[in-house]
């Protein structure tokens, strides 16, 4: 496996042809201040491994040319569930990956996070353009991320049925499709259609805001790995989101799967993976019914 260097960057330290392309990242800054090169070329065989070991991988690049770390940073860890889901695209058939910025292998391959189910923590969440919990023995590829921690949740109940997220500045409506937009959204969730799901959030009339559809990412945001029961969401500013229990409760989000245009992304924060199911072909339309939650802005 190889190591490669920034090409626009002539004065970084010599990198090390021993580490694995896939334990490298990509050019994007997070709000953490969280930095990722590009790629110039990537050969070799992807390494898999578990969890574990990923995350020594990753930490082991601090140590390389004389502790100066990789590409001129000595702060490289194992990503979370979030800044892993950042990393995919869900614009093309053929993979998930943006291919100008990262070579190497660009099919639908499982990359390890960092993020675990709790108090257990002996399973964690892997993604490849969708996302599953496996267990953390399970050998899977890596790609490593440098910057500082992932900023923790900050929730803002507003009063007026929205929570504000401000690590993004969005605002996300408190309650569920078909639930009253209450202090405790009081009600029952409604399962409806993707489509339907779609129309409800372009037409929601909540708090003077123009609302919409969360995409994958928006959603995944939602995740509160911090508990340690079901559901996996912060229930003090989104009182009522049900866990599953002889229904299960997935969430639509707007994506569509990269491989099939047909099939839409869903979150379920019982047991916290990414599905997607068919909502196009004509056979299935009308016949998937999911639960939504909206989101505005930023």
């Amino acid at each position: 496996a190889h190591h490669v260097r920034r090409h626009s960057d002539p004065d970084l330290p010599a990198v090390d042809p021993r580490a694995d392309c896939d334990t490298v990242s990509f050019d994007q800054v997070y709000p953490s201040g969280v930095s990722l090169p590009p790629i110039v070329t990537c050969t070799g065989t992807t390494s898999t491994m578990i969890q574990s070991a990923g995350s020594t991988s990753c930490t082991a690049l601090n140590a390389l040319n004389g502790g100066a770390g990789y590409g001129g940073r000595a702060d490289w860890r194992l990503p979370n569930l979030r800044e892993l889901i950042g990393f995919y695209k869900y614009d093309s058939a053929t993979t998930s990956l943006d291919t100008a910025l990262f070579s190497g292998p660009a099919a639908f391959t499982d990359r390890w996070s960092s993020s675990v189910i709790l108090p257990a923590a002996t399973q964690g969440l892997r993604v490849n353009a969708q996302m599953g919990v496996s267990s953390t023995g399970t050998n899977y590829a890596v790609r490593c991320v440098a910057g500082g921690a992932y900023p923790t949740a900050e929730w803002n109940d507003i009063g007026d049925g929205t929570v504000r997220d401000s690590r993004s500045g969005l605002m996300y409506q408190k309650c569920s499709f078909g639930q009253n937009n209450d202090t405790t959204c009081s009600g029952s969730v409604t399962a409806v259609t993707w489509q339907n799901a779609l129309g409800y959030c372009d037409g929601l009339a909540l708090a003077g805001r123009k609302w919409r559809l969360p995409n994958i990412a928006e959603l995944v945001a939602l995740l509160d790995l911090t508990r340690t029961t079901t559901p996996y969401i912060d229930l003090a500013n989104f009182p009522g989101t049900p866990a599953d229990g002889a229904t299960q409760y997935h969430y639509w989000s707007s994506t569509t799967a990269p491989n099939n245009a047909n099939y839409s992304n869903l979150v379920s924060f019982s047991v916290p993976h990414i599905a997607g199911m068919d909502t196009k072909g004509n056979s299935v339309v009308g016949s998937n019914n999911y639960v939504a939650r909206c989101v505005s802005g930023p």
